[in-house]
């Protein structure tokens, strides 16, 4: 059965608990912390059989990808196709004060955020990644792609799974920084399951 993988960059000083911030393409590097979740979850990729490691280019995806890519021996491919929602204005701020907003722009598709882009072209941008993926395991099985990225990326593909389209604010999900997700694919069907360190 195809699979596909996609890792959360590890954890970065906007990700600690209570005091989270937007931060969609800004340069937030790793913190130590984060360094270790990628490490664990590097592991576990190599277990798993990583063919190849496709990286959103914002500095914490990039740090991450190149620490699996140190564990897996397998180059890493950047792409600015990952990268997480351009925010704009918002990035930087804490999520509880952005909430709304970004709520608003969520439903309000098709307004840019001021500064950045309109959640519409974040979400095409995403899901034809999505597509792509789909479409590069059903005609090579035996490939195990790994896709590092952030987690408005990994929220977005609650509703791929779901057939859910746009106008809705986007939930999150809290998928932890270096946990996995793993899209099995079997003909029409997708099931994803979370692997946590």
């Amino acid at each position: 059965m195809p699979h596909f993988y996609l890792l959360r960059h590890g954890q970065t000083a906007d990700d600690l608990p209570g005091k989270e911030k937007v931060t969609g393409v800004l340069a937030t590097p790793l913190n130590q912390e984060g360094r270790r979740e990628i490490e664990k979850a590097s592991r576990r990729l190599k277990a798993i059989g990583i063919t190849s490691i496709t990286a959103s280019d914002v500095k914490r995806a990039q740090q991450s990808a190149e620490i699996v890519s140190g564990y897996l021996g397998i180059p890493v491919v950047e792409s600015p196709r990952l990268e997480s929602w351009d925010m704009g204005s918002l990035q930087g701020i804490l999520h509880t004060s952005a909430k709304p907003f970004l709520h608003f722009f969520a439903k309000n598709y098709d307004v840019s955020v001021p500064l950045g882009e309109r959640f519409q072209t974040f979400y095409l941008r995403w899901k034809s990644v999505w597509l792509a993926t789909l479409k590069h395991v059903r005609m090579y099985p035996n490939s195990r792609p790994l896709l590092v990225t952030h987690s408005q990326n990994l929220d977005l593909c609650h509703w791929f799974l779901k057939g859910q389209g746009l106008g809705k604010p986007l939930d999150r999900h809290e998928q932890p920084p270096g946990s996995i997700m793993e899209i099995k694919v079997n003909d029409n069907d997708l099931k994803m399951r979370i692997i946590n360190g």
